[in-house]
C-alpha cells in the first residue's frame, strides 16, 4: 500500500463463462506498521507454549525466546552466536541429520521429533518444525518452532527417529542388531555375546514413567554392554563374550547374567526391579545356540515368548540344555540359601582311627544338604555353589556348632579323649584373620576344651592364603589355645614341600586320590612315603583318607601313617546311627598285625656326624694343622672325660694361624702358634642338644639362628658328635625341604 501498510489477503478466482473470470479478494489480516507490527511480532515470538529460534544461514543462533531458554537451561547470552549443535543430544546418527537437511533444501522445511540436550546434559524429546526463509536480498534464515514433549510422553511412545526410540532414548532394534553383528568376533575358547531380551511387567498406571526410568538406567551401563529398545515394552541387553576355557559354561553364563542384572538392581528405584525379573526374559548365546550373530535377537525373542508357559522362572534360554542346566543351578542355589540360612544342614560323622591303638581318635564332621522333593545332592558340588554365593563361612559355622554340641555325647560313648574335626573354608570374602578369630570365639562360647577340636583347612586354600605374618599369627594363636590344625587333601594342591617348614599345623591329610590306587613301588606309593617321612621329621601327624581295603591298611601302616579314615572303618553316619561307626572293631584281629608302634619319628640321630675327630684339651695346635692338611674335615671336637668342652673349626684355626705358616718364609712366631694348647684356642660349645630330639626342632633352631656347630649328647650327657651347617643342608636337601 502507498502508506506502507501490509495486508494478508485471500484471492479466489472463478471462471463464470468461457470469456469471463470473477475475482473475489478477502482481507484476512491488516498488518500494521511501526510499533504495532513490532508488538504483534513480539507476541508471537515470546509465546509461552512453543519455542522459537532464529538462525542465520550457518545455523548460528541470532534469537531465541524464553520458552527455549527455560527448556534448555541456557541464558540467552549463552546461546547467541552458538551453532544449533549446542542442543545435539548425541543420540541420533549422522544419517538422520543428513536426511533432515536434505529435506529442508528440497522442500524448504522439516517437521519431526528429535532428542535435545539441556545445559546440564539431560536429554528430552521435542517436536520441531524448521522453516527456511529467504529475503529479497538473497539472505537465508532458519526459523525453528519447538514443543517440549517431556510432559507429553504419550505422543512419542514407540516412535523412532534417527535410529533412536524417543521415549526410551535407546537404540532401535535395527541399530541394535547392526551394532551387535559388527561387534561379534569368533575367538577360540570364548562364548558370547549373550543377548537378553526382556519385557518387564510394568505397572499399567505408571507405564511410561517406569519405562523411562528403566531406559535411563540402561543408557548408563558400561560401554561393554549394548542396550536397545524394540518397541512394545521389549528391551534388549547384550553381554560381552567371555573366556570359558577353564570353567563351566553354564556357571559362567549364569554369573554374567546375574552380574549384569545386579548392576541394574542397584540403580533402579522401588519395586521396578521386581517388575523386571517378574516379566519375561529370553536368552540367546553366540557359540552355544547359534554361530550366526544375526540369529541372536530372533532366538532371544523366541525364548522370551516361549517363557510364557513357565510360571516358576523369569529366564528362558533358547538352548534347551543350557536352560535345563540353568534351572538346575537355580535349584542348587535356592537349596543352599534355604539350608544355610535356616540352619537345616545335617551333620554326618566319619571316624578317624589311630593305627597304634585301632580306636577312634576323632570324628570328621561332614555337611549334608537336605533333600528337596526326594532329590538328593552331591556334597562337593553344593559346597562349590555355597562358596560362589559367599555363604560358605555361615555353612562352616553351622556345622561346627552342631558338631561341638554333639561332642559331650560322643565322648560318653567313645571316651573322654575323643575329638571332633570340622572343616573351615578360606574361599570367602573374610580375611584369614577374621576366619581364625571367629573360630576361636565360637569354641570359647561353646565351653568345650580347645584340645578336643581340630580345624581342617584345604591345602590350596591354606597355602594360597599366603604365609605372611598377618595370616600366620591368628592361626598360631588358635593353635596356642589348644586347637589342632589339619591340612586337608594334601598333595592335590600346591604340592610344594617347602611350605611344610612353616609348621603352622599339626596334621596332614593325604587325599584319597593317592590311596585308591596304592600299591608297593608305584607312583602313589613313593609320594605317600615322602609325605609321611617329611611330616614325621617336622613332628606332624599323618591321616590317610579313602581307606577301603585291608591291603591299603597294610601298606599305609608299613609307611607309619598315624591315622586312617575311610569306608573300611565306616561311611559317614548320622548321630542317630553313631554306634555303626564302631562296627569295624568286630574284625579287630585282622588289624592287629598292622599296629604302628608310636614314637618312630625321625630324630637327630639321622643328622649327627659321629666321625668327628676328638682331641684332648692339652694337645697343641699342630695336631689340628695335621688333620686339616690331610683331610677335608671342617671341625674337631675337644673332649675331656667324655664331655665336649670345645670346638675348633677351620675358621678358628685360620684366625690364629699366620699367612706364612708352613711356607718357605715361615718365622719363629709361626712355630709358637703351633705350640699353643687347644684349650687356649678352642671355642666353648654354644648349643648342646640331645640325640633323641625330633628333627622338627632343628627347623625351629634354624629359624632362631642357633649358632653352629651343635654339640649332640646322649642321655648321660656324653659326647656323640657334631651337627654343622653342612650336615643340616645335606639332610634337608635329601628330603626336598627348602630351609632358607
Amino acid at each position: 500500500m502507498p502508506d506502507g501498510s501490509v495486508y494478508y489477503t485471500l484471492m479466489c478466482i472463478d471462471r463464470e463463462a468461457e470469456h469471463n473470470i470473477r475475482t473475489v479478494m478477502y482481507s484476512l489480516i491488516d498488518v500494521p506498521r511501526g510499533k504495532q507490527f513490532a508488538s504483534m511480532f513480539e507476541a508471537v515470538f515470546n509465546n509461552t507454549h512453543h519455542g522459537v529460534v532464529i538462525c542465520d544461514d550457518k545455523t548460528r543462533i541470532i534469537a531465541a525466546n524464553k520458552y527455549v531458554t527455560d527448556s534448555t537451561g541456557y541464558q540467552l547470552h549463552e546461546l547467541i552466536g552458538q551453532s544449533t549443535n549446542i542442543f545435539n543430544a548425541g543420540k541420533h546418527n549422522g544419517l538422520f541429520f543428513q536426511e533432515l537437511w536434505s529435506e529442508i533444501r528440497t522442500n524448504g522445511f522439516w517437521i519431526g521429533n528429535l532428542l535435545t540436550k539441556t545445559k546440564s546434559g539431560e536429554v528430552f524429546p521435542q517436536e520441531l518444525t524448521i522453516q527456511k526463509i529467504s529475503t529479497e536480498s538473497g539472505k537465508h534464515f532458519y526459523l525453528g518452532f519447538s514443543l517440549n514433549l517431556a510432559n507429553r510422553l504419550y505422543r512419542i511412545v514407540d516412535r523412532e527417529s534417527g535410529g533412536i526410540e524417543l521415549l526410551t532414548q535407546l537404540p532401535s532394534e535395527k541399530v541394535f542388531k547392526s551394532t551387535l553383528v559388527n561387534s561379534v568376533t569368533q575367538v577360540v575358547n570364548f562364548k558370547g555375546p549373550i543377548v537378553v531380551a526382556f519385557t518387564p511387567s510394568f505397572d499399567e498406571d505408571n507405564l511410561l514413567t517406569e519405562r523411562k526410568e528403566l531406559s535411563a538406567v540402561l543408557a548408563k551401563q558400561d560401554d561393554k554392554y549394548l542396550t536397545g529398545y524394540f518397541g512394545n515394552n521389549i528391551f534388549a541387553l547384550s553381554i560381552p563374550a567371555f573366556d570359558c576355557s577353564d570353567a563351566n559354561v553354564v556357571q559362567l553364563v549364569a554369573s554374567h547374567i546375574q552380574q549384569a542384572f545386579g548392576r541394574i538392581k542397584k540403580q533402579v528405584q522401588g519395586n521396578l526391579f521386581k517388575r523386571i525379573v517378574s516379566g519375561k526374559i529370553g536368552v540367546s548365546i553366540f557359540g552355544v545356540d547359534t554361530d550366526n550373530p544375526k540369529l541372536l535377537i530372533p532366538h532371544a525373542l523366541q525364548a522370551m515368548l516361549v517363557h510364557s508357559t513357565s510360571k516358576n522362572r523369569s529366564v528362558n534360554f533358547y538352548d534347551a540344555k543350557i536352560h535345563q542346566s540353568i534351572k538346575r543351578r537355580e535349584l542348587l542355589e535356592n537349596t543352599v540359601r534355604n539350608a544355610v540360612l535356616s540352619k537345616s544342614l545335617e551333620v554326618k560323622f566319619q571316624p578317624i582311627v589311630c593305627t597304634s591303638t585301632w580306636k577312634i581318635a576323632k570324628f570328621e564332621c561332614l555337611c549334608r544338604f537336605p533333600e528337596v522333593n526326594g532329590q538328593t545332592f552331591e556334597t562337593q558340588e553344593m559346597i562349590r555353589v555355597t562358596e560362589e554365593l559367599n555363604l560358605v563361612h555361615e555353612l562352616d559355622r553351622c556345622i561346627a556348632v552342631k558338631a561341638i554340641n554333639h561332642l559331650p555325647e560322643l565322648q560318653d560313648i567313645f571316651g573322654e579323649d575323643l575329638a571332633v574335626s570340622t572343616n573351615f573354608s578360606l574361599c570367602t570374602q573374610l580375611s584369614v584373620k577374621e576366619v581364625m578369630v571367629g573360630i576361636g570365639d565360637l569354641i570359647r562360647q561353646s565351653g568345650i576344651a580347645p584340645t578336643h577340636i581340630t580345624v581342617e583347612l584345604t591345602e590350596s586354600a591354606y597355602f594360597g592364603s599366603g604365609q605372611n605374618e598377618e595370616n600366620t599369627n591368628p592361626l598360631q594363636q588358635l593353635r596356642d589355645s589348644g586347637v589342632s590344625i589339619a591340612i586337608d587333601d594334601f598333595g592335590t594342591g600346591y604340592s610344594s614341600f617347602a611350605y611344610l617348614t612353616g609348621k603352622n599345623f599339626d596334621f596332614l591329610k593325604i587325599d584319597k586320590e593317592f590311596v585308591m590306587n596304592l600299591s608297593v613301588g608305584n607312583r602313589e606309593y613313593y609320594i605317600v612315603k615322602m609325605i609321611v617321612e617329611l611330616a614325621h621329621i617336622l613332628g606332624v601327624k599323618v591321616i590317610a583318607e579313602g581307606v577301603e581295603k585291608l591291603s591299603d591298611i597294610k601298606i599305609l601302616t608299613e609307611l607309619k601313617v598315624d591315622f586312617l579314615q575311610g569306608y573300611y572303618f565306616s561311611q559317614p553316619v548320622s548321630m542317630n546311627d553313631i554306634m555303626a561307626a564302631n562296627a569295624y572293631m568286630e574284625n579287630i584281629t585282622a588289624l592287629k598285625p598292622y599296629t604302628v608302634t608310636s614314637g618312630e619319628s625321625a630324630n637327630l640321630a639321622s643328622i649327627v656326624n659321629r666321625n668327628i675327630p676328638k682331641l684332648e684339651p692339652n694337645l697343641s695346635m699342630s695336631y689340628v694343622k695335621s688333620l686339616f692338611e690331610v683331610s677335608d674335615i671342617e671341625m674337631v671336637a675337644i673332649v675331656d672325660s667324655g664331655q665336649c668342652v670345645g670346638v675348633i673349626d677351620r675358621e678358628i684355626y685360620n684366625l690364629h694361624a699366620s699367612p706364612t705358616l708352613g711356607t718357605e718364609i715361615e718365622k719363629r712366631s709361626d712355630l709358637e702358634i703351633l705350640r699353643r694348647r687347644l684349650v687356649q684356642v678352642m671355642r666353648k660349645p654354644q648349643h648342646l642338644v640331645k640325640l633323641d630330639t625330633p628333627v622338627a626342632k632343628a627347623v625351629e633352631w634354624l629359624k632362631n639362628k642357633k649358632p653352629f656347630p651343635w654339640v649332640v649328647l646322649d642321655q648321660n650327657d656324653h659326647f656323640i658328635g657334631l651337627i654343622g651347617k653342612g650336615e643340616i643342608m645335606d639332610f634337608f636337601s635329601s628330603q626336598y625341604i627348602d630351609i632358607d
